[in-house]
């Protein structure tokens, strides 16, 4: 009996060991993970970049005064200070004008979120934004400093913002 428990450990620790993938096979699969993740950032920054230029010429038609306004940016963007808006309502906006594809998801398949202020008569920096929560998925913050952040952080919020990318990866 004791012959056969030993056995039955050494076959469970032999599957263990040969299910366990080798370190060049770990290594290997962690960069093909980052190569993914690097591919689905560059779909991101395109996508978000398509999209917020067919957002801000429907705004340069719509309302030309506040499109081209001077106002001085805030510190940081509140994306609760713009007010939001469903893909269904850009996709109405934009079909008429459309140069190129609408696309309502990042390059992880998350959808992307908007904020357009359509009343032109309101006194507001914000006049429309566009945001991806990353591979998580899961959007960080409301507040936004400018500035990159590096292409291994894949989980940060991709933030566009009147015409410009206000949070966005950097090597």
């Amino acid at each position: 009996m004791q012959t056969l428990f030993r056995y039955g450990v050494s076959l469970l620790l032999v599957s263990q060991l040969v299910a366990w993938p080798s370190p060049a096979e770990a290594q290997e699969e962690a960069a093909s993970e980052a190569e993914a993740d690097l591919q689905a950032m560059r779909q991101s920054v395109k996508t978000v970049r398509s999209m917020g230029a067919q957002l801000y010429a429907w705004l340069a038609e719509a309302d030309p005064e506040s499109a081209t306004s001077s106002w001085q940016p805030p510190k940081e963007v509140d994306w609760q200070a713009c007010p939001a808006v469903s893909a269904e309502r850009i996709r109405e906006l934009l079909e008429p004008l459309a140069t190129e594809e609408l696309v309502f998801t990042d390059g992880w398949g998350h959808p992307l979120q908007f904020c357009l202020q359509e009343d032109p008569e309101t006194d507001s920096w914000y006049r429309a934004g566009i945001r991806s929560p990353g591979k998580d998925g899961v959007f960080q913050d409301t507040a936004y400093e400018p500035g990159p952040f590096t292409v291994q952080e894949v989980d940060r919020d991709m933030v566009w913002v009147n015409g410009y990318f206000w949070s966005y990866p950097s090597r």
